[in-house]
C-alpha cells in the first residue's frame, strides 16, 4: 500500500466581495471614503479534504468559479487558507515554506507575464523570486 504523502484536511478559503453592482474607479474611491461600501461573502473552497499517494498524479477539474486556483495559490503560499492544512508527508506546508516550494512542481496556465517569455525563463524567473 502507497503511503500518503499529501492530506488536504478540511481547507476552507472565504473571500469578502463588494455587492455593489460594478462601478468606476471614481465611484468606488468616493463610495469606500464615505464607508458605503458593502459586502458579502464569498466562498470559495468549503472544507475540502483528500488525500494524494506517492506515484499519484493529481489533476483539477472544475467549471470556472469552482476554487481550482484558490487551491493552487494555498498550496503554493500565495495565499492562506481561512481553516484547515495542508501536509506533506506528515508536516504542514506553511511551516516548511520554502522547504515545500522547492519539493512542488507547479506550472500555472497563464505564465506569460511578457511578451516573449519562453518557458524556460518563466522557470528562471520563478526560481529567482523563490529563492529555489
Amino acid at each position: 500500500m502507497s503511503k500518503t504523502i499529501i492530506e488536504v484536511d478540511d481547507v476552507t478559503m472565504r473571500f469578502r466581495m463588494n455587492s455593489d453592482r460594478i462601478m468606476s474607479l471614481k465611484e468606488f474611491v468616493t463610495t469606500a471614503l464615505r464607508g458605503k461600501l458593502r459586502y458579502q461573502e464569498f466562498t470559495a473552497l468549503d472544507h475540502v479534504s483528500f488525500q494524494v499517494k506517492r506515484g499519484e498524479t493529481l489533476g483539477l477539474i472544475g467549471r470556472n468559479g469552482a476554487g481550482k486556483s484558490t487551491f493552487m495559490n494555498i498550496l503554493t503560499g500565495n495565499l492562506k487558507a481561512a481553516s484547515g492544512q495542508i501536509l506533506y508527508d506528515g508536516e504542514d506546508i506553511v511551516k516548511m515554506g520554502r522547504e515545500f516550494r522547492g519539493i512542488l512542481g507547479y506550472m500555472p496556465q497563464q505564465q506569460a507575464l511578457y511578451p516573449g517569455f519562453t518557458a524556460e525563463g518563466f522557470l528562471a524567473y520563478i526560481q529567482g523570486k523563490y529563492g529555489l
